[in-house]
């Protein structure tokens, strides 16, 4: 494995995956990684492209197998991260719960951690309503609990204005990869 690992994470309806989309496109050598889950997918979300959506069997089956790198239980369903995304020259950036973020940060002396806070509670309640998830109740309740792991990352980003964080976050992430790896050793 080589490359920086951008692990990217905040609580729902913080807008994590569209500003990680909208990284990969302005950073021509960062690559999202895709992770897999057991949660049907929204309207519009593509196997593959948002995520690996499998089955509860499939997943404990990777998980098993040691396919999977990292694996949480988040909102009754599960997310995890396959070994083989972290494969290759480029660096990759992979949204994931904090726990998950946190715990790839100790192994991986390559990462860099980011967490995305939404303006408000409120702001994230009502994007997670829109999205009309079946576990929306959930999601807004966790809401605290996310936000107050948020000083164990490398910076936070209050995602008031899109472009702003956009740029923020771009800055922080070139010049953070420039400098020396964090000093964590890698134990993938």
């Amino acid at each position: 494995m080589s490359g920086t690992v951008l692990l990217i994470a905040g609580p729902s309806g913080s807008g994590k995956t569209t500003l990680t989309r909208a990284l990969v496109r302005r950073v021509p050598f960062l690559t999202r990684a895709i992770t897999v889950t057991t949660r049907l997918p929204r309207p519009g979300e593509v196997s593959g492209e948002d995520y690996h959506f499998v089955s509860p069997e499939q997943f404990v089956e990777m998980n098993r197998s040691g396919a999977l790198i990292e694996c949480a239980e988040t909102y009754t369903e599960s997310y995890g991260i396959p070994r083989t995304v972290l494969v290759g020259l480029c660096d990759r950036a992979l949204i994931l719960t904090g726990g998950s973020a946190l715990a790839l940060r100790q192994r991986l002396s390559n990462s860099i951690s980011i967490f995305i806070q939404p303006a408000s509670a409120a702001a994230a309640a009502a994007r997670i309503i829109e999205r009309n998830c079946p576990n929306s109740q959930s999601r807004i309740a966790g809401y605290e609990q996310e936000v107050a792991a948020s000083s164990q990352f490398d910076r936070v980003f209050m995602n008031k204005d899109f472009a702003e964080t956009l740029e923020q976050i771009e800055d922080f992430y070139l010049s953070a990869r420039r400098q020396t790896p964090h000093g964590r050793p890698a134990q993938v």
